[in-house]
């Protein structure tokens, strides 16, 4: 019956059934340093945002990461053209899935802030090559657009009736 509950029956037994089992956590923390140094993947992600609805004063744009699983610094631009191209961000995934989340915080004067996700998967690197580079192209509107459409929308709904 001892065999069955997984202990030995000898005390020779036993006590090489102990050493395994006091060598399991440290077997478990070697694996999950390699998988994780495995799973990580750098990327220089280029971020083009096409803005609609840009005032004269432009606006503010903040880039920050929109999940636990992406890491890169918080960025912040003033965009006065409707495109714009911005320096490359070095991003890193430490998801398996390789997946990269954005959270695009639109900030317009005398207006409530927006924040818009966009998402991309990284691209793995090939051995022995450098980081790779992945571009992601964000279709914006402005705050002060998306309310003014809010606002026809409610116009025209009494009519419709």
């Amino acid at each position: 019956m001892a065999r069955w509950q997984g202990m030995a029956s000898g005390p020779v037994e036993r006590r090489k059934f102990l050493t395994q089992l006091s060598l399991l956590p440290l077997l478990a923390c070697i694996t999950d340093s390699t998988v994780q140094a495995e799973s990580d993947v750098v990327n220089d992600v280029v971020i083009e945002l096409q803005v609609q609805g840009l005032s004269k004063e432009g606006c503010v744009v903040e880039i920050a990461p929109g999940h636990p699983g992406c890491k890169f610094k918080k960025v912040r631009y003033k965009v006065d053209s409707a495109r714009v191209l911005l320096q490359p961000i070095e991003v890193t995934s430490l998801s398996a899935d390789r997946d990269c989340s954005f959270a695009i915080t639109i900030k317009e004067p005398g207006m409530p802030e927006q924040t818009i996700k966009r998402g991309m998967r990284l691209v793995k690197p090939a051995a022995g090559a450098g980081k790779p580079e992945s571009k992601i192209t964000c279709y914006l509107a402005t705050p002060s657009q998306v309310q003014q459409a809010k606002l026809e929308k409610a116009e025209e709904a009494p009519k419709a009736r």
